[in-house]
């Protein structure tokens, strides 16, 4: 399939593997990273960007199969950060990344402060985005903790 829908000199370079496409020996937790045309691409945008289309402004890709590595199409959606960042705290992804990684306990309760230990990938888009939006850290977690409540008051 990769073969198919790819240009040769990159489809030759990547492996499918329970669905997903790959470079070899890829870690799950990142991005790789190719040159394509003398230009460096994260592979899944740039895969993206060559079976479907561009990425609409404003938008980033989400992983659905949790995996980052992964450049299939089919494993990729536009959505916005925010909606990014809400998707990474479903069940659905928890279970997928224990799938992945193993447990990871995110949350924690200390009396009536919560610890939220959170993996390094996500640590780094956090601190991007509190950069970005000129927050601290914790404020940014705050404000996306409330963006994903404010979108399940209807499930209370």
């Amino acid at each position: 399939m990769i073969e198919e829908t790819l240009p040769e000199s990159l489809a030759h370079q990547l492996v499918e593997a329970d669905g997903c496409w790959t470079l070899p020996n890829a870690d799950q937790a990142h991005h790789g990273v190719v040159q394509y045309e003398g230009k460096p691409w994260n592979l899944h945008r740039l895969v993206y960007t060559l079976v479907v289309g561009p990425i609409p402004d404003g938008l980033v890709l989400d992983h659905l199969c949790c995996n980052k590595a992964c450049c299939n199409p089919a494993h990729l959606e536009p959505v916005t950060q925010s909606e990014n960042i809400r998707r990474a705290f479903t069940p659905d992804a928890e279970q997928k990344r224990h799938t992945l990684f193993g447990p990871v306990e995110l949350i924690e309760w200390i009396g009536r402060r919560i610890s939220i230990r959170f993996p390094l990938d996500v640590l780094a888009v956090i601190r991007a985005l509190a950069k970005k939006h000129e927050r601290s850290f914790n404020g940014e977690v705050i404000w996306a903790l409330r963006e994903y409540a404010e979108g399940h008051k209807s499930e209370q």
